[in-house]
């Protein structure tokens, strides 16, 4: 008669698959594997983070990686909460909670909806599902402002690019490039109500440009995570890249 034990630990890749390393000892046995829901344990978390603003909030969402299903072990755990007035940015441990007020997100909605309406798309509800169906249901301004910012972005990159006298680009100009292009498939997916993934960017990304993907996100993972600058991506990826931008974005109304 086997002892009964429990661990918890995070799954790592494996292949094609998902695993993790278990104890020396326990070859031989049989185990049990239960798939952790943590949706509660972080609806649990998430109010008591917020327990002394509880009054003003309307509706709690979890934005981000985790409502994806895309988390990874160093992901932080993005919480939107819609209030009455208050406005407010807290940071506690992995979760990063950012309080707007009703007003200011149906502003945003109307003026420039892409940097709120995606994360309404993919949000999942730790508080108040009906006014985030009713967020979902708004209806959505232009997205000249967006259009128009890439627009003055694609000049600044491509002055960059054409003065270049190195073989090489700098990561900045990729993560730019990606990030701008990046909102473009968002505004597209907003048009379809539908959420865009991390799957779907990178296949999108490939479809165009092939096997020159992989260092590309490299380069732009780098600047997204504080890390140190490099200059490894060949020129010729860099323009390949600002002329996908720039014909995606005659598609942008």
């Amino acid at each position: 008669m086997y002892k009964h034990m429990e661990i918890i630990k995070n799954t790592s890749k494996w292949g094609n698959g998902a695993g993790v390393v278990l104890p020396r000892n326990w070859v031989g046995k049989q185990v049990k594997i239960i798939l952790i829901d943590r949706t509660e344990k972080i609806k649990e978390e998430v109010l008591d983070i917020l327990k002394e603003d509880l009054e003003e909030i309307m509706g709690i969402y979890l934005v981000g990686s985790y409502s994806r299903g895309e988390e990874e072990i160093s992901s932080d755990i993005d919480i939107i909460a819609i209030s009455n007035g208050l406005k407010k940015e807290i940071s506690s441990g992995k979760y990063n909670v950012s309080i707007y007020p009703i007003n200011s997100v149906k502003q945003t909605l109307n003026i420039n909806p892409i940097l709120i309406y995606p994360r309404i798309l993919e949000a999942k509800t730790i508080l108040n599902n009906s006014l985030l169906y009713e967020l979902k249901k708004s209806k959505l301004g232009s997205n000249k402002v967006y259009r128009d910012e890439t627009k003055r972005i694609i000049k600044i990159n491509e002055g960059v690019i054409n003065l270049s006298d190195k073989k090489k680009i700098s990561d900045s100009v990729i993560y730019s490039l990606i990030l701008r292009l990046r909102g473009i498939l968002l505004i597209k997916k907003m048009d379809e109500k539908k959420v865009l993934t991390n799957k779907d960017f990178l296949k999108f990304l490939s479809k165009f440009l092939g096997d020159k993907v992989s260092g590309m996100m490299d380069s732009y993972k780098r600047i997204k995570n504080n890390l140190p600058e490099k200059e490894i991506i060949d020129v010729g990826i860099a323009k390949d890249l600002l002329n996908l931008l720039k014909e995606e974005l005659k598609n942008v109304k």
